[in-house]
């Protein structure tokens, strides 16, 4: 009869979560820590998404290719179905625009610097 658990390196703090393995340190948060993260929110990736979307609002991307197909159905050109509408690259526009605003800034500053 084996014993696997006898036998293995696994520490009273070690936990396994979606197949990774580690210990546990006081840097961790608690428990009780992350439950009280689960009812809050990211205000500032909030703010940073009002002022993209303010920049380059989605239904006037697609508002315009729904007037684009018009035209040229009122122009008597064969009618295609509606083309896509422009993607969003929220990253890209982002970036851009990150010197711009203040709240863009901060949000880039957070998710662009490595951690030491």
């Amino acid at each position: 009869m084996a014993w696997p658990w006898l036998f293995s390196n696994k520490k009273r703090n070690t936990c396994t979560v979606w197949s990774y393995t580690f210990e546990v340190t006081p840097q961790h948060l608690t428990k009780a820590d992350t439950a009280k993260m689960k009812m809050e929110y990211d205000r500032l990736g909030e703010a940073a998404l009002d002022r993209l979307n303010v920049l380059f609002p989605l239904q006037a991307s697609i508002r315009q290719t729904v007037e684009g197909s018009k035209r040229s159905a009122a122009d008597g050109l064969r009618q295609s179905p509606l083309p896509r509408p422009p993607k969003r690259d929220l990253y890209i526009l982002l970036r851009d625009h990150a010197l711009e605003d203040e709240a863009l800034g901060e949000l880039w500053a957070e998710s662009s610097t490595v951690p030491p």
